[in-house]
């Protein structure tokens, strides 16, 4: 991607993966992990340079 200077990194989010999310009860694991890539995505967004995009979709 660096050489191109062009590419898409699509990271699969979920609902679990918002922060109003974490206050009901179950998957506790899984919701927490989903929360963290949302900031990843989130935070690497702000890092790349060129034509590169980032993005966490919901499939649902």
């Amino acid at each position: 991607m660096e050489k191109r200077g062009y590419g898409r990194i699509i990271n699969i989010s979920s609902d679990y993966g918002a922060m109003s999310a974490m206050s009901s009860e179950g998957a506790g694991a899984y919701k927490i992990s989903k929360l963290a890539m949302n900031a990843l995505t989130r935070m690497a967004e702000t890092e790349v340079r060129g034509d590169f995009k980032i993005y966490a979709v919901d499939p649902c």
